[in-house]
């Protein structure tokens, strides 16, 4: 083996350097790809679990407000001039909160922000349309029931209401 220039001791050194420099660039190629994979787990977060809990949050207002209506044409909270006016005003500001909480669901929710989604305007227009039109209803009705007229509603919500709510 005559034609070897290295010995032993420098070869298995060599070796070693190789497989430890293949090591140390392996865990640096990795610490960029962790920060990176952070970084899309953040813009994640921000864009559309965010956005997407405003929506839920909207959805429970909506919902707390349908109870609170229900609630307000019962006889036991009705007979209550305190209770039945908390539940006008729960029903007022659920409604006021829908509004609120979906507006910030559309503003920083990544769907509206690519020109590939402009089909999902459609659906934000039909909202502002409809929520707009049942909080007007709704407002009337409250004015009614505050003025304590207990039929005006019941007649209101059967000739203005339930039409909408039959489309």
């Amino acid at each position: 083996m005559k034609g070897s220039r290295f010995t032993t001791n420098q070869r298995i050194v060599g070796i070693f350097a190789f497989v430890l420099l293949i090591s140390v660039s392996g865990a640096v190629f990795n610490s960029f790809q962790t920060q990176s994979l952070k970084a899309e787990i953040e813009k994640i977060y921000n864009d559309n679990l965010l956005s997407i809990d405003y929506l839920i949050e909207a959805d429970r207002d909506a919902y707390q407000s349908s109870i609170a209506v229900a609630q307000a044409l019962s006889k036991n909270i009705q007979d209550d001039n305190v209770k039945f006016n908390t539940a006008l005003n729960e029903i007022a500001e659920n409604v006021d909160q829908v509004e609120e909480r979906y507006t910030q669901f559309y503003k920083i929710s990544a769907f509206t922000k690519n020109d590939q989604y402009n089909q999902y305007d459609v659906y934000d227009e039909n909202f502002r349309r409809e929520h707009k039109s049942g909080t007007s209803c709704l407002i009337v009705w409250l004015a009614c029931c505050k003025m304590g007229s207990l039929w005006k509603p019941m007649t209101y919500i059967m000739e203005t209401i339930w039409p909408l709510l039959s489309q």
